[in-house]
């Protein structure tokens, strides 16, 4: 039996569970109790930290201008939490962490994450001081930025992980848990539905043990696969013992130019359907598990099977702003620039329904303007409109 406790992830899709029940069923408010989520997910009982975490989840979806107080504890994150919830309203279905957080917690970047290519910082204080994340984790999801941070030991590690990096940038990255077969849950989980969940994925690699790393830059999930790996298992006395591990194939993504690398294979064949399209996107967008190690030329063609499509629904007119596209290219098709609503960089294969089609002034605006976190709402809500009416 498994004695996984639920984590933030866990507690915010019950909420939203919740939410959508109460809105199908008519109500217009909704009262939500810290405890009574905890208990259903099999969480009381002892001091685990749940009360904490839930009350993070419940502050995510809360909206000061609509929603109701019933009770706050002095701190705000315990199980006597009490919050009622307006309805009806917007349910983020697969971005939830990077949509309605707290009003102190609001993203502080804009456009791309404030790291250098190759420089050095201290994980501690630069890295964490900043973003706030798992410190001890080798895979790092952040709860109020859309990112992943991933750790890697090139040179490896007490556990036997082999992580390589390829002359191309890419990186064969070993997923977490120490003992045992790897499973794919928790960081392996968030690495694999990076994409949907819209997340971009930093990697910093360690140069020493005094906790400096170098950052590598702006990566995508390509593909995985299951390896027999031999490692020093900890819970046996560092004894070597075989395991199935858990093998990501991360690419650089950092680099990438949104009008060049993503545009329409020149050999696509014309008159296709927006349906077809569409379910060519979707098909590319899920993260293949394959023995053989991907090329990065197969990934991006997957990518450009899912930008044709966010740009043909687009359909010639910017999906926030509604004005045609500026101009035409010299294939004679509008130009709009595919936009990854939630990431701040546009590199790699994202789930369609987290992507717009957008003139050149919305894109730079998305990523530049002074009310970005409004902007992502307001697209989220359209594109969402959008994908329920062609599913």
């Amino acid at each position: 039996m498994s004695t996984k406790l639920p984590d933030i992830i866990d507690f915010q899709g019950e909420i939203r569970k919740r939410l959508r029940e109460a809105h199908e069923l008519g109500q217009s408010e909704l009262t939500i109790k810290c405890l009574d989520v905890i208990k259903d997910l099999g969480a009381a009982g002892g001091k685990n930290g749940r009360q904490a975490t839930c009350s993070d989840a419940m502050w995510k979806f809360f909206d000061s201008a609509a929603d109701r107080k019933i009770h706050v504890p002095p701190k705000g994150r315990s199980s006597g939490l009490e919050l009622a919830y307006k309805l009806p309203r917007y349910l983020p279905e697969d971005h939830e962490l990077t949509t309605n957080l707290p009003k102190d917690e609001t993203r502080q970047f804009q456009g791309f994450w404030p790291f250098e290519l190759g420089k050095s910082y201290n994980r501690k204080d630069d890295i964490h001081g900043l973003l706030s994340g798992n410190q001890q984790s080798g895979i790092a999801p952040l709860s109020y930025h859309p990112a992943i941070l991933v750790f890697t030991h090139t040179h490896g590690n007490r556990v036997g992980y082999r992580d390589q990096f390829q002359p191309d940038g890419s990186l064969y990255y070993t997923g977490e848990g120490q003992s045992g077969d790897m499973l794919m849950e928790r960081g392996n989980k968030a690495i694999l539905n990076h994409a949907a969940e819209g997340r971009d994925i930093l990697v910093f690699a360690y140069e020493d043990k005094k906790g400096e790393c170098t950052f590598k830059g702006t990566y995508s999930c390509a593909s995985w696969h299951h390896e027999t790996q031999t490692v020093k298992d900890a819970t046996k006395s560092d004894e070597p013992v075989e395991r199935q591990a858990i093998v990501f194939h991360l690419v650089l993504t950092s680099l990438w130019s949104v009008s060049t690398d993503f545009d329409e294979p020149e050999n696509e064949e014309p008159g296709v359907s927006l349906a077809d399209l569409r379910k060519r996107a979707f098909a590319a967008a899920k993260v293949p598990e394959i023995k053989t190690r991907l090329a990065k030329e197969d990934y991006r063609a997957r990518c450009a099977h899912v930008r044709r499509y966010v740009l043909a629904r687009a359909d010639g007119t910017c999906e926030h702003c509604e004005s045609p596209a500026p101009f035409k290219t010299t294939r004679g098709t509008p130009y709009l620039e595919a936009h990854h609503i939630f990431r701040l960089t546009d590199g790699g294969a994202d789930d369609p329904k987290t992507m717009a089609g957008l003139c050149p002034n919305c894109h730079r605006e998305a990523h530049h303007g002074p009310e970005t976190d409004k902007m992502k709402d307001t697209l989220a809500h359209a594109i969402s409109q959008k994908e329920r009416l062609l599913g």
